[in-house]
């Protein structure tokens, strides 16, 4: 059976412009948590963001701590990234290269990256409605699961349907009618619904 590819959506301010395509990143914020890296957990990247965040929402704290772990440590060289444009209102689709990198220089203060090798820009046209709904999330860092396959084939790399798989025969010993029968029938008599 052939692996599944992680496919993932990540969302960058409009001020970023081309700079994420024209220097091959995708990156996420929070400049004030310095390097992502020296947080070995959720729990530790929900401590700091309470204490570097005081007036964040209680709620808010998992959600965010979840984003940051999953972009530090959960997504894998290999994985796609889909990253909808703001600026040019283009959809980039790349596979991620490398392991997460913290850039204190950044101009755009998007210091916790990860290099991409871009695959291809698409116009949004080129896309169902429903699948730029779902890449239109308002979270920054999201798995792509419904239409993963859409994106997945722009750039050649659509993971081809396996057949469904009959039901199994059922093994009947000496049932009479020979050795194998399709499942057990139904339990239900047509008396059973009889009035």
């Amino acid at each position: 059976m052939a692996q599944q590819i992680a496919v993932w959506g990540i969302h960058m301010g409009e001020h970023v412009a081309a700079r994420p395509i024209e220097l091959g990143y995708v990156a996420i914020g929070w400049p004030e948590l310095g390097d992502l890296g020296q947080y070995p957990d959720r729990e530790a990247l929900k401590t700091a963001l309470a204490c570097t965040y005081p007036d964040k929402k209680p709620g808010a704290l998992p959600v965010d701590a979840g984003t940051l772990f999953r972009f530090c440590r959960e997504i894998r060289p290999g994985d796609i990234v889909i990253y909808p444009s703001k600026h040019d209102r283009m959809v980039n689709i790349g596979r991620l290269r490398g392991d997460y990198a913290h850039v204190p220089g950044d101009p755009d203060e998007y210091r916790n990256q990860r290099h991409v090798a871009w695959l291809g820009r698409f116009p949004r046209s080129n896309f169902s409605q429903s699948a730029l709904n779902e890449i239109g999330s308002f979270i920054t860092l999201f798995a792509v699961r419904e239409h993963a396959a859409e994106f997945l084939d722009k750039v050649g790399l659509a993971v081809p349907q396996q057949p469904e798989a009959a039901p199994p025969f059922r093994k009947f010993p000496n049932s009479g009618r020979g050795q194998f029968r399709w499942p057990a029938p139904c339990a239900f008599s047509p008396m059973s619904f009889s009035r």
